[in-house]
Order: structure tokens, then sequence, then C-alpha cells
């Protein structure tokens, strides 16, 4: 009797770390899509897409006061400035620019804890700025960290051009 008991709680071990195994495997797997999501596309989108209506994310295109953000002021030509842009991320730890092209950027961040967040930026010569997004991927408040990381990447920006 003792041994019938002993062998069906190593079964009910065994399936508890069989299942903790599978929840690992597609965990990693979700993590890994998730990372590579965005990094296939290299088409210029004509607008950046707008906030979830999540408080994690920041845009110059949003209308709402607690996602607008303004844009950066183009003090070069676009392409001048999309150099300039692609110089002030590279300064970044744990930055990766993952998409490119003509007036476009989508760079990831990858914060202290762990979690990646997308920023975009994207060139209107016409209007003579640059729009911006910056967004969690994951979660629901970010206690201000999109709109910091903006500011501070316009602060770089303007240093770096000599921009008052």
């Amino acid at each position: 009797m003792n041994s019938r008991r002993c062998r069906s709680s190593l079964n009910s071990a065994g399936g508890a770390v069989r299942r903790l195994l599978v929840c690992f495997i597609v965990f990693s797997f979700l993590f890994i899509c998730s990372e590579n999501a965005s990094a296939g596309s290299s088409a210029v989108p004509p607008m950046l897409k707008p906030c979830p209506s999540t408080p994690n994310c920041v845009s110059s295109y949003a209308q709402s006061s607690r996602h607008k953000i303004q844009p950066l002021k183009m003090h070069q030509s676009a392409e001048e400035t999309m150099l300039t842009l692609k110089a002030v991320i590279a300064a970044y730890p744990r930055t990766r620019i993952i998409a490119e092209a003509g007036n476009y950027i989508h760079a990831t961040f990858r914060v202290n804890i762990g979690f990646t967040d997308d920023v975009e930026f994207l060139a209107d010569e016409a209007a003579g700025v640059v729009h911006v997004r910056s967004a969690s991927r994951i979660g629901y408040w970010d206690f201000g960290a999109n709109r910091k990381r903006i500011e501070k990447v316009r602060k770089r920006y303007k240093e770096h051009i000599g921009a008052q």
C-alpha cells in the first residue's frame, strides 16, 4: 500500500514538473516572438500607429493629453536628421534599431527589468518635424518612462546638433 502511495506522489510530482516545463517553453516562445514581431517590416508607414488606451505610450500624433508629446524639430534635412537620431539611439545602452527606411526608424529600448519598449521616429520634412512614438509592449502603467525617454532623446538630439 505504501509503495502505491509513493509511486502516486512521484507521478504527480513528475506531472507538475512536466507542466512547469511546458509553461516555461511556451512563455519563452511567446517572449522570443514578441521580440521579433515587428523586425521584418522595412516599409515606411505613412503615420505612426495610435497609442492604445493604456497610459504606457506617448505619441506626437496623439490628441489626448495623456498620450500627447511634441514632435522633434528638424534642424537639418530629413536624411541628416535620421543619421543624427541613429547616433543618439546608439548611445543608449540596451537599444537596437530593428527597422529603418528613408525617413523612418523603429528601435527597441530594453529597460532594466527586462521589458522591451518600441520607439519610432518618422521625419516629415514638409512640416519640419520628426514624429515620435514610444510604447511599452506589455503592462499597463509605465510610470512616465516613455515620456521621459522621448524627452531625453530630444535633449540629446539638440545637444548633438548644437540647437537651442
